[in-house]
């Protein structure tokens, strides 16, 4: 088991694989193999295209601490900021990036309040309090797109997302999952570098 959650294999759902493509398979695969090294970091900042093509991706189960709220996505960095305090105080190591889940959606909505679980992978498993809650994400397939651009811009990969859903007999579940791969969920980092991950199941054969 990889205990940080990463995917052990991706598949291109297009039998024809552009060069952005490429890009991606290549930082995916530096996820696989490198953790949070300095390779795979360089290859997050060479990755400047707005979207990948959409993937299948495989994943093993991870054990991450994790804390949920409800409330607009503008808060979800305090939230973080939240959950790494508490993982500092306790001296527990982070081995992964940070992920976002939604529970109520495949995809978040930017209007009104939402539920959502702001995560980090976790080396050790301790007990959790009121507000932090450490567990076992399950594995399991999901539909993957890497999109480049501040978060007001993310519909345009769930549009791409639905559309592959569609096309392929798929039914998207919830929750969806962001893992963020640069900068923190916030409006306005043209830099952000957004794994977005929604689980399906096969509907129907296409």
């Amino acid at each position: 088991m990889k205990p940080d959650g990463r995917a052990k294999r991706t598949t291109v759902l297009s039998t024809k694989v552009t060069p952005v493509e490429k890009k991606q398979f290549r930082v995916l695969a530096a996820m696989e193999n490198l953790s949070m090294g300095g390779k795979l970091q360089r290859l997050i900042e060479d990755y400047v295209d707005g979207d990948s093509g959409i993937g299948v991706r495989a994943h093993y189960p991870v054990l991450a601490a994790r804390i949920d709220r409800h409330g607009h996505p503008a808060e979800i960095p305090d939230a973080f900021g939240a959950l790494h305090s508490w993982l500092q105080q306790r001296e527990i190591t982070v081995v992964g990036y940070p992920i976002i889940l939604f529970p109520d959606a495949p995809f978040p909505g930017e209007e009104g309040p939402i539920h959502f679980s702001c995560l980090f992978p976790v080396a050790q498993d301790v007990e959790g309090d009121g507000t932090v809650r450490v567990g076992l994400l399950p594995a399991g397939e999901v539909l993957s797109i890497l999109h480049r651009g501040p978060r007001e811009t993310l519909p345009k990969a769930y549009g791409k997302i639905a559309r592959a859903a569609r096309e392929n007999g798929f039914e998207l579940m919830q929750p969806g999952r962001h893992v963020l791969l640069t900068a923190p969920y916030r409006a306005g980092r043209e830099d952000a570098l957004t794994e977005i991950q929604v689980p399906f199941r096969r509907t129907a054969a296409v």
